[in-house]
Formats: structure tokens, sequence, C-alpha cells
């Protein structure tokens, strides 16, 4: 752990356990000294924000093809 770079952190990581590259986030806790780690991967951080970005491609296409529409009608 990088823990002597700073009460907290986050860095890339190859996992030992499965081969899979992780995100490897920690805080150490002042009071006490805990430290908190998190390693989750880079599909699962993303996950969220791939589904609101296709979400958000359909209604852009939604929308254009009903401003073409509008156009084709009052180009007539």
């Amino acid at each position: 752990m990088k823990l002597h770079q700073g009460r907290s952190g986050f860095y890339a990581i190859t996992s030992p356990f499965d081969g899979l590259s992780k995100y490897f986030g920690y805080e150490q806790a002042e009071e006490y000294g805990l430290v908190v780690a998190v390693a989750r991967t880079y599909d699962e951080i993303v996950s969220s924000w791939r589904a609101d970005l296709k979400i958000d491609a359909a209604v852009a296409v939604g929308l254009l093809l009903a401003i073409l529409a509008i156009s084709v009608v009052l180009a007539r």
C-alpha cells in the first residue's frame, strides 16, 4: 500500500488474485489510524456512466429525428 505517500489516495494495480486491473483507493482515519481500502475494476466504476450514456444518446437521437421531421414539414 502507498500509505507513506499520504493519508489518502488511489492508484491502479493488477490484482495478484484474479489478474484484473483494478483501481485501489485508501484513506487513513485521523483519530484511530485505521486504514479503509477499496478496490474496484474499471468496468465496475464506469458501468453506471455507460448506462447513462446510452440513455442520453437515445434521447439525443430522438430529438434529432424530431428536429429533422419538423424541418421537413416546415420546408414544404
